[in-house]
């Protein structure tokens, strides 16, 4: 069997030291520190660069996001400006057609050709119509 070893209290309490680890870089000369300091300076403009070409594609990015909207709204408001008299024709000439028809009314020659007046159909073809429907 094994003794098991008793640890005094003293030994508790000394702090353990990490083995001394050299943070310095082996370097030969000072000529080293410059070539790495002058390849760090090239790596950091080619990020900065990098940098802001992203920074203006995103910029862009947004800018043209809000200048789409704003041509889809123009476009609906003027539409819809220019639109409603158009609207407001054929709800005319829709209620007028209407008219022409009552529900237990038969068609008869005058209503056919006041409906034929507000289409656009030139001679022949509303004669055309004129004999379907007789």
């Amino acid at each position: 069997m094994e003794q098991q070893q008793k640890i005094e209290p003293a030994e508790l309490a000394t702090p353990v030291t990490p083995p001394a680890v050299s943070t310095k870089l082996p370097l030969k000369n000072e000529g080293d520190v410059r070539e790495l300091l002058e390849k760090n300076l090239k790596w950091s403009q080619i990020i900065y660069e990098q940098n802001r070409r992203i920074y203006r594609h995103l910029w862009l990015g947004v800018i043209f996001t809000w200048v789409k909207w704003a041509i889809i709204l123009a476009v609906l408001v003027l539409g819809t400006y220019f639109a409603w008299p158009l609207v407001k024709n054929l709800q005319a000439q829709y209620s007028l057609l209407m008219n022409q028809f009552s529900p237990g009314r038969p068609l008869d020659k005058t209503t056919v050709e006041s409906i034929l007046k507000l289409l656009p159909l030139d001679q022949v073809n509303q004669d055309q119509v004129k004999a379907l429907v007789k």
